[in-house]
């Protein structure tokens, strides 16, 4: 997204007017849970252990993960002890695209006030949930670090609504396809790869650069 504003204030591109509008963050929480009371140090453990639900909390993903690895990385002993015990777990689901984007010499800046979106106080409680049914201790981020940011330059049905249209092309740009998690219209709420993924494949198959892939 910054090179479609960069390129667009330097007169390379023209004009976007729906750039940076419609932006989010996937409701990315992360957080560490501890004291789990199992054998296998997390640094041993396969680095994805699956997703899973907590009831009463249907909206978000939850998944848990682990720190391979990390026992080579130098560290005190007490950090490393502490995170031989505990585990990566994330929460995250749909926010409400709300935010915005722009660029100023250069430098994107995201106006996104997470305090707004409710989706994080009910991964929150769902995490309290998870203390109280296994007795570890989650720790999450007080203020939300997003790996999944959607939107900024969405598909739309005009230039007014939408940076591209339905085959991923730029409005008023013609030739320049945007297919990256910046073209979503809405946050997915779960892992976005296989989304991003597939619409990338869309495009590229649009264009007939996929006749050849199985």
């Amino acid at each position: 997204m910054r090179l479609l504003f960069t390129s667009q204030n330097n007169g390379g591109l023209q004009s976007m007017p729906a750039l940076g509008r419609t932006f989010g963050a996937n409701g990315d929480l992360p957080a560490c849970v501890s004291q789990l009371g199992g054998k296998l140090p997390s640094f041993k453990a396969p680095p994805f252990m699956g997703a899973f639900a907590v009831e009463g909390y249907d909206t978000p993903s939850f998944g848990l993960g682990s720190f391979p690895g990390f026992d080579g990385i130098p560290m005190p002993g007490l950090l490393k002890n502490w995170l031989a015990q505990s585990y990566f777990l994330y929460g995250m689901g749909a926010d409400s695209g709300e935010a915005s984007a722009s660029c100023d010499g250069g430098r994107l800046k995201i106006d996104y006030d997470y305090t707004q979106e409710s989706i994080y106080d009910e991964i929150r409680a769902a995490f309290r949930v998870l203390e109280e049914e296994t007795g570890g201790k989650v720790r999450a981020l007080g203020k939300p670090l997003s790996l999944h940011p959607w939107g900024g330059a969405r598909v739309g049905g005009n230039p007014e609504l939408g940076v591209i249209n339905h085959r991923g092309e730029v409005y008023g740009n013609p030739g320049l396809f945007v297919t990256d998690a910046s073209a979503l219209p809405a946050a997915v709420g779960k892992p976005p790869s296989l989304t991003i993924a597939s619409w990338a494949y869309y495009v590229a198959d649009a264009m007939g650069f996929t006749s050849d892939v199985p």
